[in-house]
């Protein structure tokens, strides 16, 4: 505990003094400065020209009416790589998804809700909480802090984005947000924004080809997530023909004469 409490404090000093904080941001480098009295560098963030133009571009694109999934297309397509794509040992690293560009607008998740784009920064935005699950194990969500537990600094020489463009992308972000929500039927009840009942298969199907994970899309068919963002995979199967065959399996593996009887051994003890 004394270990985090100094770190943070640590970041919270920094922060104040406006030097670098956190993991790197698309648009922006580390610099370092100099050293102080401690011999510990000085650094700080700086616009990167070639990175700024892609966050640009993204923002154009956004504004221009493109979905997220088809801007994720077009640079996939045009071989640029994703913020993750130093982290070559985790899964699609280097491939552009929506998440990438937008998450969560409360919590700044994503590009596109990053607002040190537009030159303001905020530390202690969020923390991460540890809960436990069933699987004897815990995740990491984030949570929103208080507002008045941040420390905002604004540098307008960090700015990429100006503000009309921003106000423009959180209008039609705004609205986007109200269509899902009228074809889902969400309303103000808490219980509406529920997550959606899971198919009988979901997180289960895996592609033979790339090892991705298989999504319902539309209606009925279900499609490789590799096959989807570009990789070499399988392409779809309708939900008849994978039920199907699933079901089969499941058959011709658990309701054999051998594993009955063990079953009903089991179940006499």
């Amino acid at each position: 505990m004394r270990i985090a409490y100094t770190t943070r404090c640590g970041l919270r000093g920094k922060a104040t003094r406006g030097s670098a904080t956190g993991g790197r941001v698309l648009g922006y480098r580390r610099e370092i400065t100099g050293e102080d009295a401690q011999g510990r560098a000085l650094d700080q963030l700086s616009i990167d020209d070639e990175q700024a133009e892609l966050v640009r571009r993204i923002f154009r694109l956004y504004a221009d009416g493109w979905s997220l999934k088809r801007i994720c297309n077009a640079l996939n397509a045009d071989g640029i790589p994703s913020p993750r794509a130093r982290e070559r040992e985790k899964y699609n690293a280097g491939v552009w998804n929506p998440s990438t560009l937008s998450v969560d607008v409360t919590r700044g998740e994503g590009i596109l809700n990053n607002e040190l784009h537009i030159g303001c920064r905020i530390f202690n935005h969020r923390t991460w909480v540890e809960v436990p699950n069933e699987r004897c194990g815990f995740s990491r969500p984030p949570r929103l802090n208080l507002e008045a537990e941040w420390i905002v600094r604004n540098d307008p020489q960090l700015r990429i984005i100006n503000r009309q463009p921003w106000e423009q992308i959180k209008a039609l972000q705004a609205k986007a947000r109200s269509a899902r929500d009228a074809k889902f039927k969400l309303t103000g009840n808490p219980l509406a924004l529920a997550k959606r009942p899971a198919h009988m298969l979901s997180g289960a199907v895996t592609c033979g080809t790339c090892g991705a994970t298989f999504l319902a899309t539309n209606p009925g068919r279900w499609r490789c997530k590799g096959h989807r963002m570009g990789r070499y995979g399988n392409g779809s199967i309708s939900a008849t023909e994978l039920e199907t065959r699933a079901l089969a399996g499941i058959r011709g593996r658990l309701l054999t004469p051998a594993l009955i009887k063990r079953f009903a051994a089991l179940l006499q003890q």
